[in-house]
């Protein structure tokens, strides 16, 4: 049994039980209004209750559609017809005829003219015909009012005649098209019409007469009369009297009974009694009437729409009831409510919690507008981007993935496209992805695009050759088409991602492709959800069906939501437009109905499912079957989740409902956040650095392209110097300590005077024989000859055997140095790193208890291996081994660490690195090249940083590029007995980074890598060194007699000159003792002189004999 007949017999079932229909809530409750405009047309049917509005205009021109509004149900419903329309105009007269149940229109204004023509619609027949050509020609109208009479119809018009300045009244005749014209007679009553903008009027019936009103200004007629339709005359003139003038002209008025009242244009409502010889016109109220709105009054009140208010247009109805001749109460029958236009073929997507619509079709008229709905608020909004948006189109793919909405394709005004649009709604901005190559699906209608982040998939769709069977793989990490391969397409289908795999659910695939989209979607996991279908004979259904692996259930919907564009949200499918279809049998495809309303699943679902997942971006409270928003600093990428994920460190997210982790923002430049789940970043402490996507705060550095370097130095002999500095400290020490000893211990001296060396050049005087002496002086000095010729021959012998090395330096021709040594080759290993990269980059291969989610210790500063979306490649490099890890450090940074052991390059090397990972960017970009130099336990070092521009992120397809330059080096040893040669490379700077692909950080949607390529350029030039001994060991030996000798000169000298200063200083203290002996004596004499004075005599015997005792 066919598919479409088991449907039927389902639904026919369902009509035997008499099912009660699915309920359908529109919005608004009214369902979708006309569009906002001015100077519209309204007229009331009293019998079934209809208020018809048609034409206007609005910011987009005239208006020519006709739209009815049910006084039963309160509900608009937009009219379509089979025939020629009426000119689109503003400010016409229009009118209900009950006799033929027509709704009818009279002139209007055009940009360029006014209009005097009679158009008619018959609702028995769907469509317009015209009832009179333009013949009537009026300077002003004032009012126009229908009225029929012993079956007769009329249109009388009340106008200025500004030729022959007065006014008059015209009445045509419907049957015979004839009409009288007559000059209102006023009594010789004052009329000034000179200034037609004071002037207004009104026409009403009443007991088969026509009631004029006239308001001619303040000093002029102001008044009622009748107006005698058998005798074409005027009477019963009378003039109000009037306490408070009206401000605006007359807008709308009714007379019923003996009671007159009319509405102005700015709101107030005025009334009188015409059965008084003076009536007195009294005010009551002022109402909210807005600028040029539609206003008519019907029956037992007035009904009011659209108009120009302060803030914009207008187009909401309101009723203003009248009892007697008060206006008893006032009715909202329909709020003013701003929707999108009637289209078909468009886009319907959910962005954190607001349905965004994108273009579509309404017959000639192609859309490129972007509107956004407020589900919390029942509220539409057009959006205006800040650049261009996609030419007009309608049929094209489109999805939504994270804040963006993505459009390829379509139709367009030009003909079939292919190109490619991305929306940021966080920025409100259009960007076209520019394809790389010339692989790209061909131009089509109708295809379906499902995401799968970095990747999306394009199927379907049709041409003029038909419906286009291929798949195609968009790759945004490269923009190109990476595949594409045969797939059974069909149009207006729906598509998913789901288990890593593309499924679809077929559209149509005839020739006509007439019936656009059905709703087709898994919102409940494990559960297909579809609503609409084709069945027999064409015919649309309005059944909506749930099914499983076991059970199908089947409901019938109170509407056939025929071609519409949806979204699943919450619990609920939200659907918008679609082709009108006024019943099974009659429908129209190619015409939009203005409806938007929302089928809500819950209770349908649980019929076989006990619980409705929610969509994206909430989570499912198991306990009370809820959904509620993933809050501020949290996402739910998944349907049906229990839980919400939370933003890393780093990141914020200030919206509600996000659906994927790329709406966690980073951090602006000079902010940070150090906590998961934020909704805010903190501002940076003063004098700290906060780069983008900053997990803390750190000092301060310049935010600009860094170089450094570090090279080998030249040779120097630091040994040497370090023994020659020591071996003076030693010296000098021993010369202090041997003084010390000499002066404060005589044995010391006794002992110095057996190594005397100096015993033969002791002090002599002239003429006399050389004596040889060993003294303690002549023992010191020659302990200090030993001292210093033991350091100084300990110093040279070193420096013979360890520093004993001259090194040569120069920069050579390449082919020169290839004659030296035939392959030069050398290691070098590359530090990449990331700053502030937000995914992991590593993976640790343990699995059960050891491995607790979240546990970022295991990993963090460890090098392990890096996970499969980074991608490493060398270019043109020859090598042993080429291996590389990847490290998760404290800071967030990503490090890969490269060695390349035992390599070669060519004249230009390239090391290609690509991060691939869901979220992909970084703040900044540091490179640290490092080669093993030919000399020997050397390295050359070159480290060069790259720093995106303030408050941008690197992130896209043009790499940041590193540029180094390899010099060849070649070293040779002579020192040894066997010449030993190392080769190796040095590294110098190129030229200073060229930042790639840099972005704004709301713009991370636009790519989903971030790339560094390090450019290693091989030097046409080659460093050449060569090391050698500096002296021979008969230098050796000769030095070292060549020292002491001269050492023991120096010293015999300054021992020399030590002996001539002590034996003037005995020779002087020996003279001294002498004199000082001398005085002693004559003291001692003369004392004794003085006591032995009796005893001496003359004699000199006798004096020398006391002398002699006077001494002793």
């Amino acid at each position: 049994m066919k598919p479409s007949i088991i449907l039927i017999v389902f639904a026919l079932i369902d009509f035997i039980l008499i099912h009660a229909l699915v309920p359908i809530t529109d919005f608004p409750a009214t369902g979708i209004p006309p569009q906002a405009r001015q100077g519209s047309s309204i007229a009331v049917d009293p019998t079934k209750k209809f208020v018809h509005i048609f034409g206007g205009k609005n910011k987009q021109g005239y208006l020519n559609d006709l739209w009815t509004f049910s006084l039963d149900n309160l509900k608009w419903k937009m009219i379509y017809v089979h025939s020629n329309l009426p000119e689109p105009r503003s400010e016409a007269y229009s009118f209900f005829r009950s006799q033929t149940q027509e709704y009818c229109i009279y002139g209007g204004f055009t940009l360029y003219q006014t209009l005097t023509d009679i158009w008619c619609y018959s609702h028995t027949h769907f469509y317009w015909y015209i009832l009179l050509e333009n013949s009537l020609n009026y300077s002003v109208i004032l009012d126009q009012i229908y009225f029929s009479i012993q079956n007769e119809e009329y249109l009388a018009i009340l106008f200025i005649n500004l030729e022959l300045s007065r006014i008059e009244l015209d009445i045509l005749n419907f049957s015979s098209f004839q009409v009288a014209n007559s000059e209102l007679d006023l009594n010789d009553k004052v009329l000034n019409i000179k200034d037609v903008t004071k002037v207004s009027g009104s026409l009403g019936f009443n007991k088969e007469k026509i009631v004029i009103t006239m308001l001619c200004g303040l000093g002029s007629f102001n008044g009622i009369m009748y107006y005698d339709i058998s005798t074409f005359e005027t009477e019963d003139i009378k003039e109000f009297e009037i306490d408070l003038y009206p401000n605006g002209k007359i807008h709308s008025s009714f007379v019923v009974g003996e009671y007159i009242g009319f509405l102005t244009t700015t709101g107030e409502y005025f009334y009188s009694f015409l059965e008084e010889h003076s009536p007195e016109l009294s005010f009551l109220k002022t109402f909210p009437i807005f600028q040029k709105s539609a206003c008519v009054f019907s029956e037992d009140a007035f009904y009011d729409f659209g108009g120009l208010s302060l803030s914009g247009l207008e187009n909401g109805l309101s009723k203003y009831t009248v009892i007697f001749f008060f206006i008893a109460y006032y009715e909202n029958l329909s709020k003013p409510y701003i929707a999108p236009p009637p289209r078909l073929k468009t886009a319907l997507h959910v962005v954190r919690n607001k349905i965004y619509l994108f273009g579509g079709q309404n017959g000639d008229i192609f859309y490129n507008d972007l509107w956004q709905y407020n589900i919390e608020k029942d509220v539409w909004k057009e959006i205006i981007p800040l650049n261009d948006p996609p030419s007009p189109r309608h049929s094209f793919a489109s999805t939504s993935d994270s804040d963006v909405l993505l459009i390829w394709g379509g139709s367009t005004k030009k003909g079939l496209s292919n190109d490619f649009f991305i929306y940021n709604t966080i920025k409100n901005k259009w960007n076209q992805i520019i394809i790389e190559g010339s692989f790209i699906p061909s131009k089509r209608f109708g295809a379906c695009m499902v995401s799968a982040f970095p990747y999306y998939y394009i199927m379907g769709g049709a041409n003029e050759l038909g419906v286009c069977n291929d798949l195609w793989h968009f790759s945004f990490i490269d923009l190109m088409y990476i595949s594409k391969k045969k797939y059974t397409g069909s149009v207006y289908a729906n598509c998913f991602y789901e288990n890593s795999l593309f499924v679809d659910i077929p559209g149509e695939n005839n020739e006509i492709y007439r019936f656009g989209r059905l709703i087709n979607l898994k919102p409940n996991k494990g559960i297909d959800l579809q609503i609409g279908n084709m069945g027999l004979f064409d015919m649309p259904y309005n059944y909506i069906s749930f099914s499983n692996s076991d059970n199908v259930v089947y409901d019938i919907l109170d509407d056939i939501p025929f071609g519409v564009s949806f979204v699943y949200y919450k619990k609920s499918v939200f659907y918008y437009g679609g082709g009108l279809t006024l019943s099974k049998s009659k429908y129209f495809p190619e015409l939009p109905r203005a409806k938007f309303a929302k089928i809500n699943l819950e209770d349908i679902s649980k019929k076989i499912s006990n619980m409705t997942y929610c969509s994206v971006g909430f989570l499912t409270n198991q306990d009370v079957d809820e959904c509620f928003y993933c809050h501020e600093g949290s996402y739910a990428a998944w349907l049906g989740y229990g839980y919400c994920m939370k933003c890393p460190k780093g990141t914020f997210n200030p919206s509600d409902g996000a659906t994927g982790v790329k709406q966690c923002y980073p951090c602006p430049q000079g902010t940070y956040t150090s906590n998961i789940g934020s909704n805010f970043c903190r501002e940076c402490p003063v004098d700290y650095n906060c780069p983008a996507g900053s997990k803390n705060y750190t000092r301060k550095t310049l935010n600009k392209n860094i170089i450094e370097s570090a090279q080998p130095a030249d040779y120097e002999k630091n040994k040497v110097r370090l023994i020659e500095t020591l071996g003076k400290i030693v010296i000098l020490s021993l010369i202090l300590s041997l003084t010390g000893f000499y002066f404060a211990f005589p044995r010391f001296k006794h002992f110095l005077s057996f190594i005397d060396l100096y015993s033969t050049i002791h002090s002599y005087k002239e003429s006399e024989t050389i004596k040889v002496s060993s003294t303690p002086l002549g023992g010191f000095f020659s302990a200090v000859l030993y001292s210093i010729f033991a350091m100084l021959s300990l110093q040279l012998i070193l420096f013979f055997f360890i520093d004993n090395v001259t090194e040569i330096k120069d920069l050579i021709p390449m082919p020169i140095l290839d004659m030296q040594v035939a392959d030069i080759r050398g290691n070098f290993y590359l530090d990449v790193s990331f700053h502030n990269y937000p995914d992991i980059c590593s993976v640790l291969h343990l699995s059960g208890p050891e491995l607790p989610l979240f546990n970022t210790s295991l990993y963090i500063g460890k090098d392990l291996e890096c996970i499969s979306t980074i991608k490493v490649l060398p270019r043109n490099i020859k090598f042993k081994s080429f291996t590389y890890t990847c490290t998760k450090e404290a800071d967030s940074s990503c490090t890969i660490k490269i060695k390349c052991k035992n390599c070669k390059t060519k004249v230009q090397a390239f090391v290609d690195i690509e991060m691939l990972n869901l979220v992909s960017y970084t703040t900044g970009i540091t490179v640290n090249i490092t080669a093993e130099s030919s000399i020997p336990n050397e390295i050359s070092s070159l480290t060069s940083k790259a720093i995106p521009k303030e408050k941008n992120i690197f992130i896209g397809t043009q790499p940041t590029k590193f540029y180094f330059t390899l010099t060849p080096s070649y070293f040779k040893s002579l020192i040894q007995d066997n010449v030993k040669q190392y080769t190796g490379f040095h590294v110098f700077e190129s030229q200073p980074p060229d930042n790639g692909s840099e972005k704004e950080v709301d713009d991370i949607f636009l790519s989903a890598k971030t790339t560094v390529q390090i450019i290693l350029s091989k030097d046409n030039l080659g460093l050449y060194i060569e090391r050698h001994h500096s002296q021979s060991k008969f230098a050796l030996v000769g030095s070292l007699f060549g020292i002491f000798n001269g050492l023991l000169g120096i010293i015999g000298f300054a021992k020399k000159y030590m002996d001539s200063c002590l034996s003037r200083v005995q020779k002087k203290k020996k003279d001294q003792m002498n004199i000082e002996k001398v005085l002693l004596s004559r003291c001692r004499i003369k004392q004794c002189f003085k006591k032995n004075a009796g005893d001496l005599t003359e004699d000199v015997h006798n004096i020398r004999l006391v002398v002699n005792n006077c001494l002793a």
